[in-house]
């Protein structure tokens, strides 16, 4: 596991199908496991960001790439953008997060529903949201969770 704290975030939206679900990102994430991985650490270890984005780019044909360091107690976090979401839902996004040291305690500051799998409830709980719920949090495994994130039903 590495030392630093870090979040990294894949945001992916619908663009040419219908949106893009919990079920689809977590199959992208066991495709480019390592990929990502080494991106990580590269971007821990002070690489450029422009490097790492272009790199992501050419390999995983995604859309960009943000990565904030550090600072003030909150830990390093980013967002790789897999496609831009479609007209038909603007407000739609599945990312894939990363956390260095995992932290339940965080959970509580987090608005939506979390689950400890990515599993049939979490995929229920986005196809029928509770009134004011945005997001929908499910993990993959000890450091790699999925965020839907919705326009939330009043």
């Amino acid at each position: 596991m590495l030392a630093s704290c870090a979040v990294l975030l894949l945001s992916g939206c619908g663009a040419t199908s219908s949106k893009t679900t919990i079920a689809d990102t977590v199959a992208f994430y066991e495709q480019h496991a390592v990929v990502l991985g080494r991106s990580i650490e590269a971007l821990q270890q002070g690489a450029p960001h422009g490097s790492i984005e272009a790199e992501l780019r050419q390999q995983l044909k995604v859309a960009g790439v943000s990565f904030y360091p550090a600072e003030a107690g909150v830990s390093d976090f980013g967002y790789i953008t897999l496609s831009r979401s479609g007209s038909t839902n603007p407000e739609h996004s599945v990312s894939l997060m990363y956390f260095a040291d995992y932290d339940r305690s965080m959970l509580p500051y987090w608005t939506g529903q979390v689950f400890d799998t990515c599993g049939p409830e979490a995929a229920d709980a986005v196809a029928h949201p509770k009134p004011n719920i945005s997001q929908v949090y499910c993990r993959i495994n000890d450091e790699w969770l999925v965020v839907e994130t919705f326009t939330p039903s009043s």
